[in-house]
């Protein structure tokens, strides 16, 4: 993979998730042969190449900011019944 400037994002997009996704993540350091060592995320067809723990940090502020919206967004979550 190319390397990028920091805090700097190769492309703005928008995907929609809707219901359970699969989820698949690896990493890739230089051990395996790769210069930029960095983490993919794959979650549905959405994939995340996460090059340093800033960019990770980063995703990680923005899932639990929108855990703590969730229930306002989608209302309480109902347990299954017994």
């Amino acid at each position: 993979m190319p390397a990028m400037k920091p805090a700097k994002c190769q492309i703005v997009a928008q995907a929609v998730l809707a219901g359970v996704q699969h989820v698949r993540v690896r990493h890739f350091g230089r051990v395996q042969g790769w210069t930029t060592p960095y983490i993919s995320l794959r979650i549905g067809q959405v994939l995340l190449n996460i090059e340093d723990r800033d960019a990770l940090a980063s995703l990680g502020y923005a899932i639990r900011h929108a855990e703590r919206l969730a229930d306002d967004a989608f209302g309480a979550a109902r347990r299954p019944a017994a």
